[in-house]
């Protein structure tokens, strides 16, 4: 019985050692010429040659130009094993810096998940012969500039090139047969594609934003085109779809530049938004469509429309200006159902009835016709860009968000840089980027800009009067030229984005009294040096001033309550900061870096300060903390070497860890009510006296910076009580206390 225990118990162990070994063989690599290999499969009896896979090195990454072959030997002796080249890992290329180009073996027969994912490659060499997969995310967001597919790949995964937008150039081979949803997304250099008439699935969002797309030749084969997959391809401007296609997504073509197409009798719905906001003028509808749905065809300017009586039409679907429109008999009596609306600016907008209001209001208020520019059409001054929702006049760049109906209602602009917009429903949020564009800013923009109130363009088919409602993010971003900028008060309508005047050479400025918030990056790097805050004023977001060497003083008005992260940092000829009452926090690293600043006033109102709000102020010599702060980052004065003076307030309940860490501070007295002390708060060098009007054993200690006090062999702390020599919070400094 004993025998036969100890042979069970060996034979578990032999089981365990080969699992042990396969898991490893599994799971083996080796290196050739500087590539890293995957055993997939070891050679044995039947095969004399085992299968790899290229993978990530171990150590570092792959660099300038490689060439992998069909198979490699383990080792230089004769004997060693050699495997075929079959793959290449998931993220094998992935992230590198440095690799230019990489040329596959015909041997290959699958590219990994993200195999070239955030690469500096520009050119990859694919095989013709054994490739059938390319997997998702293979080259997204990589260098590459040109890609030529093997017919022996079926299928281009989901975001396979998405953004990739150094891609100039792809050539589809017969045999394709789906393109991936996001495969070729905001691939913004894409201009010309031939599609295969194997292809027969276009998959969601396939080439959106792809915005100089303009030829796109379909083959006959082509049976589906997923949601949104031709989106705001502005310079498309015609797509002959075949025969055979069965179904169109909803907002397939949204945006496009499409100006004419026949629906073929083999779709039998047009989906929700499919052409909206498109430029189509003319669509042949067949007579067997079965349905048009919400917003099918809205703000499209069409010319003419002849709908079948067997068409259900839903009553949003031509939101929009039609010049005629003609139908059967038999559809006369259910015209009515059809919301065919005269103003494009309502249904454009939003369609809540009191939000439409609002903005209405709001632009008829701001409108001063007298302050407006007149353009003629035909005079040259104005160009309409490739992207169709772009127009320049002059040397400024508007974005059309809605087109007037009648000669006496306006349509709605937007100032931008051309480079990209927001969408009508993104307006709340100018950090949501929309479409790129095809128009940019002029560089002669330079000197002082006037942005008019109202541009008229005379001369043209449709005479029309837009409103300047708002100045997009990034709009003057870099314009050195740009000394000084008139905001008419119509653009208080949707507002400022954020770095609209980023690293400019406006030097002086008062903002409109529309104004309620400074958005991030306003004046980001710009020459600005002296500003005017409007009194409404209630925000200061992050970054709003940040490196702006030239302001020297600001007066915060006391409407505004919060200053944000980085709002003021960097500024370093600035001397003076006055926040008055109503401040109520101070953002993360907001004063970071004024090294000149020699005075700040802080309201009684302050009750938040975060994190480094003022390090590294090293001029500045004085502070009074407000009784009311009770919310503190860490280091809010950390390293400012200037501040001798600290007065802490009566009230004040908590000092923040590392507060005034390494700040000049010689003496220093601490009220009574002061509830809690961070860590290393007072640790400064030069410290040397501490008045204590209060009882420390009620402190209690946070944070992970040592003692309150530092380490000061020359410290002095003064108590009123010698029962006080025994509370926690001075335990380490019992060799430093005075007593009466």
């Amino acid at each position: 019985m004993r025998k036969k225990s100890i042979f069970v118990f060996c034979f578990m162990l032999f089981l365990l050692y080969l699992g042990t070994n396969t898991i490893h063989a599994q799971m083996r690599t080796f290196e050739v010429d500087g590539i890293n290999y995957r055993v997939i499969q070891e050679p044995d009896g039947t095969m004399t040659t085992g299968t790899v896979s290229v993978c990530q090195i171990e150590y570092g990454e792959y660099e300038g130009d490689i060439v992998i072959p069909n198979v490699v030997k383990e080792a230089e002796d004769q004997y060693a094993d050699k495997y075929k080249v079959v793959g290449v890992d998931n993220s094998a290329f992935a992230q590198t810096k440095y690799l230019k180009s990489v040329k596959l073996p015909p041997s290959i027969e699958t590219i990994g998940d993200s195999a070239f994912f955030l690469s500096s490659v520009v050119q990859v060499e694919l095989p013709m012969g054994n490739l059938k997969l390319i997997g998702e995310s293979v080259f997204e967001q990589s260098k590459i500039d040109s890609i030529d597919i093997p017919s022996t790949v079926k299928v281009i995964g989901k975001n396979a090139f998405y953004n990739c937008v150094n891609l100039k150039s792809v050539v589809f081979h017969e045999g394709l047969t789906s393109i991936g949803n996001g495969a070729f997304h905001a691939c913004i250099s894409l201009e010309t594609l031939q599609l295969p008439n194997t292809l027969k699935a276009i998959g969601n969002e396939a080439f959106y934003y792809c915005v100089r797309l303009a030829i796109v030749k379909v083959g006959n084969g082509l049976k589906s085109i997923g949601r949104k997959a031709f989106f705001s391809c502005g310079r498309l401007r015609s797509f002959n779809l075949p025969d055979g296609i069965r179904e169109i997504g909803p907002e397939a073509f949204q945006k496009a530049g499409i100006v004419e197409i026949v629906i073929p009798p083999s779709i039998k719905e047009i989906k929700e938004g499919c052409f909206s906001k498109s430029m189509l003028r003319r669509v042949t509808l067949p007579q067997n469509l079965a349905s048009i749905e919400d917003n099918a065809f809205a703000h499209c300017r069409l010319d003419t429309l002849i709908v079948s009586s067997n068409t259900s039409v839903s009553q949003w679907a031509f939101v929009t200006k039609l010049e005629s429109v003609e139908s059967n008999p038999r559809q006369e009596q259910r015209q009515n159902k059809f919301r065919i609306d005269d103003s494009c600016v309502v249904s454009l907008s939003i369609p809540e009835g009191k939000e439409y209001d609002r903005v209405v209001s709001k632009l008829e208020k701001a409108i001063n016709t007298k302050n407006k520019i007149t353009v003629d059409y035909f005079s040259g001054d104005v160009e309409f860009g490739a992207n169709v929702h772009l127009i320049k006049v002059k040397d400024l760049v508007y974005h059309l968000i809605s087109y007037p109906i009648k000669d006496e209602e306006y349509g709605i602009v937007v100032v931008t840089n051309g480079s990209f917009f927001v969408e009508w429903s993104q307006i709340r949020d100018w950090s949501q980027l929309g479409d790129f564009g095809s128009i940019e800013l002029s560089q002669k923009c330079a000197g002082r800009v006037k942005i008019p109130e109202v541009i008229e363009i005379v001369g043209g088919p449709y005479p029309e009067k837009y409103i300047v409602a708002g100045i997009a993010a990034g709009t003057f971003v870099d314009h050195k030229k740009v000394t000084s900028i008139d905001i008419p008060a119509s653009v208080g309508t949707f507002g400022i984005g954020e770095g609209a005047f980023k690293g400019t050479g406006i030097t002086e400025i008062k903002l409109p009294d529309f104004m309620e918030t400074i958005p991030k990056d306003l004046f980001w790097n710009s020459e600005i040096k002296k500003i005017v805050f409007p009194q409404g004023l209630k925000r200061i977001e992050g970054r709003a001033f940040h490196d702006c060497k030239g302001l020297t003083s600001i007066v915060i008005p006391g409407s505004v309550t919060h200053i944000g992260f980085l709002a003021f940092s960097d500024c370093t000829s600035l001397t003076s900061v006055i926040l008055n009452q109503g401040v109520t926090s101070i953002g993360d690293r907001a004063f970071l870096g004024c090294r000149n600043l020699k005075t700040i006033v802080l309201p009684a109102s302050v009750t938040t300060i975060e994190r480094w709000a003022f390090r590294w102020c090293t001029s500045l010599t004085s502070v009074t903390i407000p009784s009311n702060v009770t919310t503190w980052g860490e280091e809010v004065f950390d390293g400012c070497s200037g501040l001798t003076s600290v007065t802490l307030s009566k009230g004040l309940k908590v000092i923040g860890a590392g507060a005034f860490y390494r700040c000049g501070i010689e003496s220093l007295k601490i009220p009574c009510g002061v509830e809690e002390i961070g860590g290393a708060a007072f640790a400064c060098k030069g410290l040397i006296d501490v008045e204590i009007d209060g009882n420390p054993c009620e402190w209690t200690t946070k944070g992970s910076f040592g003692g309150i006090f530092g380490s000061n062999s020359q410290l002095k702390i003064h108590l009123k009580d010698a029962k006080y020599a025994e509370c926690a919070a001075l335990k380490a400094y019992k060799k430093n206390l005075v007593f009466p």
